[in-house]
């Protein structure tokens, strides 16, 4: 997965063609990416000697935790996304997960 992550970051790089102000913040996006990485899943392990109450609250924490992440990365997204020309923009915007070229999807003629 994560050789995944950095190919697609490296061809996303290439695609954008950025210019020296927009490296550094390209950089700063995805040194945050890497220090926000979510948890692993739980362990069924840590799960099997709780109640479904207390099941729940450790879900619902984890929960909270992921929606802390997302709030960090989408500042950090809008920050970069921000020093990108619109040309580039439309690059990011079909590179990243619902945009029309992903996974061999092509955008409609």
């Amino acid at each position: 997965m994560q050789q995944m992550r950095e190919r697609h970051q490296a061809e996303l790089h290439d695609k954008l063609k950025l210019n020296a102000d927009q490296e550094k913040a390209w950089q700063a996006f995805v040194a945050k990416g890497k220090e926000l990485r979510p948890q692993n899943p739980f362990d069924p392990k840590e799960l099997a000697g709780l109640t479904a109450p207390q099941r729940m609250e450790k879900m619902l924490s984890r929960m909270h935790e992921h929606e802390e992440h997302m709030t960090d990365m989408l500042a950090a997204l809008k920050g970069f996304y921000g020093v990108l020309t619109p040309q580039q923009q439309k690059i990011f915007d079909q590179s990243m997960p619902g945009g029309h070229h992903r996974h061999g999807e092509h955008a409609p003629s």
